[in-house]
């Protein structure tokens, strides 16, 4: 949480601690733009003012709860709450009233929380799951049975598929038509929305999508991205919307895991990998990156091959 009138303007949408393990002495490669350089993990995946709040107009608002009327019945309380709390904060900034915006330290308070509040609850959610990510990175995934945890890892696995610059990019590209309603001002609170949808539908069939661990023994090591949680499964051209998921999430350049389909398979299996497994899965991950891949090392990104564009990617939603 940020200290009293600190604004945290350096926003990551790619948790900071999960790229450590890709990391030397906090540096690590990264690839972008057809380059490779070795930046302090600080300065990758991030962007200044990334979740700061803006004003929702009465349409937008009319929009968001639309899509709160059409989830799950159990979930709109939850998201009535993501509206109110990621909303709240620049409505007071832009309606208030002379005595509070008289009070400077009331107004810098204010300010905190337009530019902060969101940051802060991806902090606290990643920070429930620092335990989990050492337990798989011990090879443990036994928390999966138990049905609070696993629930909390498949929501923070959702979210984590939404969060980034490039989900955001792609849905503010191509939803155009709505009339008096700016998407990129209602995306802070519909991913979260959608993390949560996502995630509770997976915890309904987590007795039946298989849940693993995959282990590179190989030479070349896993990659990661701008994008670090990938469906397997996506569409033959990557710009439909899916009609299958399968989880890839790696944890380190060693170790993987996969939540896969329930029906048809991903095509992957618990254990140890193939050196062409891990350069296929490399490709996957290089092609959803947005526009910066990372690596253990330098030979692993100059061994990818160039790549066409990169902002027509596929968007999960969860519905």
């Amino acid at each position: 949480m940020a200290t009293k009138n600190q604004l945290k303007r350096r926003q990551h949408h790619v948790w900071k601690s999960y790229l450590r393990a890709w990391a030397t002495d906090e540096k690590i490669f990264c690839l972008q733009d057809g380059k490779i350089f070795e930046p302090n993990i600080r300065g990758v995946a991030v962007e200044r003012d990334f979740y700061k709040l803006q004003t929702l107009s009465t349409k937008e608002a009319e929009f968001i709860r639309l899509l709160i009327g059409s989830s799950p019945t159990l979930a709109t309380p939850v998201h009535e709450d993501f509206l109110k709390m990621f909303s709240i904060f620049p409505l007071l900034k832009d309606n208030m009233p002379a005595h509070m915006a008289s009070d400077a330290e009331f107004v810098a308070l204010v300010d905190q929380a337009v530019t902060n509040a969101e940051e802060d609850f991806h902090s606290r959610i990643e920070g429930g799951m620092t335990a989990i990510l050492d337990a798989i990175r011990r090879r443990d995934i036994s928390f999966y049975n138990d049905a609070a945890q696993s629930g909390k890892f498949l929501h923070f696995l959702s979210l984590q598929s939404l969060r980034t610059k490039g989900v955001r990019e792609r849905i503010v590209e191509r939803v155009t038509a709505l009339p008096d309603v700016d998407i990129s001002k209602c995306w802070p609170i519909l991913r979260h929305i959608f993390a949560v949808n996502a995630g509770a539908s997976l915890f309904l069939e987590r007795k039946k999508r298989p849940f693993f661990l995959i282990e590179n023994d190989t030479s070349v090591p896993f990659i990661t991205g701008d994008q670090p949680v990938i469906n397997l499964l996506h569409s033959p051209n990557r710009i439909d919307a899916p009609t299958l998921l399968a989880f890839y999430y790696p944890v380190t350049p060693w170790l993987a895991v996969i939540l896969d389909e329930v029906d048809e398979r991903s095509g992957y299996g618990a254990g140890a990998l193939s050196i062409d497994q891990v350069s296929k899965l490399n490709c996957e991950m290089q092609a959803a990156a947005f526009s910066q891949v990372f690596g253990h090392s330098r030979e692993v990104l100059t061994s990818l091959r160039p790549r066409e564009n990169t902002h027509d990617r596929e968007v999960i939603v969860g519905g």
